[in-house]
């Protein structure tokens, strides 16, 4: 579903294969190594039966011997999964989530997945997904890798937020700290919107994606933005694709562009 290169002759490559095991496709990692494809089983946390499926949705390797991969694991609900390539070795951890992740008896989540990842270097990662909060409702989350550990943060929503429904999809990081991330979420008058997430001096920054003028009633077909994750040639000059409904309720395709600071449209 997904490869990347970090150098000439060293890939990486996500998919997905049919398993005797589980009733849906199981997840792999297929490894260029040496002139070499080696194909390897997506890992799972410590503790978490081996029988459970699991597949990976992205991966960013900022060299051959380091990468980070994230997905989710299914032991009845899903759970955010982060594996890591150190040392020739691949290992697993569960994502963690916000404080205000909802609780079960088993497993402690309602559910989470995870949809991209960017790495500014070994060891500094960020990945983006969603879980689902103490009142059942479905938030973005943000994990950050730093000082060999991950940690979660809610994604913040602009003022117009209805706090009922969103989440965060494709990432990326630059040099100096500066990522930007997209996604969607309901504002208080029940209309979807889409969201750039910045992070800047880190701190990061929810703005309302603007629209077109011909957008019907700023409604947009929900999911993530379109297309390749968004580009940023140099820190705040960024694009992003995606599609949003015209006011005759037709499909369009959509560019937000940003310079010096959020534009678009």
């Amino acid at each position: 579903s997904t490869i990347v290169c970090p150098e000439v002759g060293s890939c990486d490559a996500l998919g997905v294969y049919p398993s005797s095991n589980f009733p849906q496709d199981e997840g792999f990692i297929e490894v260029l190594s040496e002139g070499e494809w080696i194909p390897t089983a997506v890992p799972l946390p410590t503790g978490v039966t081996a029988s459970d499926p699991r597949w990976l949705n992205a991966i960013n390797c900022p060299s051959a011997s380091s990468c980070v991969a994230v997905g989710y694991y299914d032991t009845s609900d899903d759970n955010g999964l982060i594996d890591t390539l150190s040392g020739g070795s691949w290992t697993s951890t569960e994502a963690p989530l916000p404080a205000n992740a909802g609780l079960e008896l088993s497993p402690p989540r309602w559910g989470s997945d995870f949809g991209s990842v960017a790495c500014l270097a070994a060891g500094s990662c960020v990945a983006t997904g969603y879980y689902y909060d103490t009142s059942d409702y479905q938030q973005g989350t943000i994990d950050t890798l730093s000082g060999g550990s991950w940690t979660a943060t809610e994604a913040p929503l602009p003022a117009n937020a209805k706090l009922t429904n969103s989440h965060l999809g494709p990432i990326t990081c630059q040099a100096g700290g500066s990522c930007i991330a997209t996604g969607e979420y309901v504002d208080t008058s029940s209309d979807e919107q889409y969201l750039i997430e910045t992070l800047s001096g880190g701190n990061w920054t929810p703005t309302e994606a603007p629209l077109p003028t011909n957008a019907s009633n700023n409604q947009i077909p929900w999911g993530p933005l379109q297309g390749p994750s968004t580009v940023c040639p140099t820190i705040g000059s960024c694009v992003a694709g995606g599609d949003y409904y015209d006011a005759s309720n037709d499909i369009q395709p959509l560019i937000e562009s940003q310079s010096g600071q959020a534009s678009g449209g």
